[in-house]
């Protein structure tokens, strides 16, 4: 049987309550592809359901939460030295979320723009709510900005092209090329949550890809209906950090700048919230900005190697045991 050219990697926490469908809906697929899950620590019972219930699916166990990122990582580490042991090589990455659900020709549609496309780094599909009754709203946020907005004029007079270029659409469903990751490297593991996929996009594009949305697939997202405001001050806490090492590393600013123009707007906002008595949004912004500072040594390097190195991220060391085996803090 001839190597499978496309990894599947989905990152789990605590997700029993999706994991199963989840599951059953890549086993649907018409595309073969092997399917790898990276579990971060979970506290319930994912674990025992992927392997009593998808014995083919590859199992990576983390002794810790590292974060949606490293884990990721981890993933496609593993699918790059899968596809090298079996002699053809990877060519396909698909990234997915474990609050989701593909339709069985989800990946075939990806994979046959993908190999019509090759300008474009990352193709996602369209992102239903997880019912797939509408449009998931973010999605059609997104999409309503830049040249991708003409897709609703399309869908309306039935002339929808095969892609459309996205400035950004969240990393629930990526198919990436895998030679791109071999490029461009993965995920920043300086963002536990959020953002990560707007920092390797923006790298992605510096190293002359992009993002394609591709009409014909489609899949279906929980999270993706959530209002923002209903989120834990804890993830809020962690987007607003991810935006502002965003601003940090944006090569086209110094470093010095972003810094004096980060700390003049968090100021700003934080007189806002005070004299507003918005208590839980000041010390959320302080919170956030103090991390930033924490964190500004390895911001500042990752943006200097941004420039100079590549890939980024995946040098994960892959011994003979399994990554459960080993300690999150060895990882880079």
């Amino acid at each position: 049987m001839p190597p499978c050219p496309i990894h599947t990697v989905i990152v789990t926490h605590n997700a029993s309550r999706w994991v199963g469908p989840l599951l059953e809906s890549c086993a649907a697929s018409t595309l073969v592809h092997t399917v790898i899950v990276v579990d971060n620590a979970s506290t319930d019972d994912t674990r025992d359901i992927v392997r009593q219930r998808f014995p083919g699916v590859r199992l990576e166990a983390l002794d810790e939460n590292i974060g949606f990122g490293q884990a990721n990582n981890i993933g496609v580490r593993a699918a790059l030295d899968a596809g090298n042991r079996a002699g053809g090589g990877a060519k396909y990455v698909f990234l997915l979320n474990q609050d989701a659900k593909i339709g069985p020709d989800t990946l075939g549609h990806l994979v046959a723009a993908a190999d019509r496309h090759e300008r474009f780094g990352i193709f996602s599909p369209v992102h239903l709510t997880y019912d797939g009754d509408a449009l998931d709203p973010l999605f059609t946020r997104f999409v309503a900005l830049g040249d991708s907005r003409a897709y609703f004029s399309d869908l309306h007079t039935g002339q929808v092209a095969d892609v459309y270029e996205v400035g950004f659409l969240p990393a629930a469903a990526w198919l990436i090329r895998a030679n791109v990751l071999e490029k461009v490297g993965g995920f920043d593991p300086i963002f536990f949550m959020y953002n990560e996929d707007r920092d390797l996009l923006d790298r992605i594009n510096r190293a002359g890809h992009g993002l394609a949305m591709v009409p014909a697939a489609r899949f279906c997202h929980h999270h993706g209906g959530e209002d923002w405001n209903v989120r834990s001050p804890k993830k809020r806490m962690w987007m607003r950090f991810g935006e502002m090492v965003i601003e940090l590393k944006n090569p086209a600013h110094s470093f010095a700048g972003a810094l004096a123009r980060l700390t003049r707007d968090t100021l700003a906002d934080a007189l806002r919230w005070f004299f507003r008595a918005r208590w839980p949004d000041l010390r959320l912004t302080i919170t956030a900005f103090c991390r930033v500072l924490c964190h500004l040594p390895h911001a500042r390097r990752s943006r200097r190697r941004a420039q100079t190195e590549t890939p980024l991220f995946l040098s994960i060391p892959r011994a003979e045991k399994t990554i459960s085996e080993k300690r999150a803090s060895t990882l880079p």
